[in-house]
C-alpha cells in the first residue's frame, strides 16, 4: 500500500499543510490509487475481450458485456481524469 507519511513537517510547509489537510489528500490519493486499480483491471478485461472477439459463436452473446465494460472503461477514465 503507498502512503505518504509525515512524522513532522517542517517550519515553512506547516503553515500550509496542516495534519487535518494531510489526512484530506490522503483520502483523495487513496481513492484515486484504488480508481487506477480498477482502471487497469477493466484494461485487462479489454485485451482478453480482444481475444474472445475472433470467436464468431459467442461475439453475439456476449456483446452486452463488452458494451458494459468499455461503459465502466470511460466512467472510470473520466473519473480519474477528473481528480
Amino acid at each position: 500500500l503507498f502512503l505518504v507519511e509525515f512524522a513532522e513537517v517542517p517550519f515553512p510547509l506547516s503553515l500550509l499543510l496542516s495534519e487535518s489537510s494531510l489526512s484530506t489528500y490522503r483520502l483523495l490519493f487513496r481513492h484515486l490509487f484504488f480508481a487506477k486499480h480498477v482502471e487497469r483491471k477493466l484494461v485487462m478485461v479489454w485485451q482478453d475481450h480482444l481475444a474472445t472477439k475472433e470467436f464468431a459463436s459467442i461475439r453475439g452473446a456476449m456483446g452486452s458485456t463488452y458494451l458494459l465494460r468499455q461503459r465502466m472503461l470511460h466512467c472510470v477514465q473520466n473519473l480519474i481524469y477528473y481528480m
